[in-house]
């Protein structure tokens, strides 16, 4: 049986797009040989916690934000 872990993501606005609030946000994940596929969307803080990765498997993640 593999052991899972958990990452702590924190996130910071990028660049301003004319001063449109932002709705939420959606966190995407890869494995390094993998595609992004989201992981949770809705997000309305800039934090979120992955659970369930695998220990010894490395992921890429990325953040979207919605306006």
């Amino acid at each position: 049986m593999r052991a899972t872990q958990t990452i702590a993501l924190e996130w910071v606005n990028g660049a301003t797009n004319g001063g449109t609030p932002i709705v939420d946000y959606t966190v995407n994940f890869a494995t390094v040989t993998g595609s992004f596929s989201v992981l949770q969307s809705g997000i309305t803080t800039k934090y979120y916690i992955a659970t369930g990765l695998t220990t010894g498997e490395t992921y890429r993640f990325s953040v979207q934000a919605r306006n």
